[in-house]
């Protein structure tokens, strides 16, 4: 089967309220990875992003989503996802969104702000050795009004940029978990920090 026909497969699906669907996969164009997932949608040229939008809104099932590409797919001028990231805010399901690639902090900061549903947020790949990214990406991350665990996997992110991080989301009451697993610069360190 190819990836658009199991792309129209995941859509009709989460149109239908599968009950057994309960997690979607949303690729850029450039990444086609991970085809045989269960929930795989691919963001190609002819991909009705609006339909998705409101499938992902109406459906009751979806636990997570996972947005996996780069930051290029946002800026797509022949692509318009906004749909996409509209019917997630409206979702009053989806309580884990994974972030894969550089696209995490725009997405944070213009779609994620007003979605009440959202708990949980993982950044893999997501390059934070600068502490300007890090601190907008604390900035972006007290936006999300109900947030209880953060974890980060390869994210790059050490030193004065933890720093930098931990101190922009200090004040958050609802968070409980920030977990940072280290890649390239610091193999096997896992860091587990309650914030109060």
């Amino acid at each position: 089967m190819s990836i658009v026909k199991i792309s129209d497969e995941t859509l009709r699906r989460i149109e239908n309220n599968d009950p057994n669907l309960t997690y979607i996969n949303v690729v850029s164009r450039d990444y086609t990875d991970n085809q045989t997932v269960k929930g795989y949608f691919w963001l190609h040229n002819g991909a009705d992003v609006s339909r998705l939008g409101n499938a992902i809104a109406n459906n009751t099932h979806l636990k997570s989503i996972e947005l996996c590409g780069t930051s290029e797919w946002m800026l797509a001028t022949t692509l318009d996802t906004a749909p996409l990231f509209e019917g997630l805010q409206r979702s009053t399901t989806i309580k884990l969104l994974s972030l894969k690639g550089d696209i995490g902090i725009g997405i944070l900061y213009e779609f994620v702000a007003n979605s009440s549903s959202i708990t949980n947020i993982t950044l893999l790949d997501c390059d934070l050795r600068w502490s300007v990214l890090s601190r907008a990406l604390a900035q972006a991350i007290t936006k999300c009004p109900n947030l209880k665990v953060i974890t980060m996997f390869h994210c790059n992110i050490e030193g004065a940029s933890v720093k930098q991080f931990a101190s922009g989301i200090k004040g958050m009451s609802c968070l409980q978990r920030l977990e940072l697993i280290h890649g390239i610069d610091v193999i096997g360190m896992n860091l587990s920090v309650s914030v109060d």
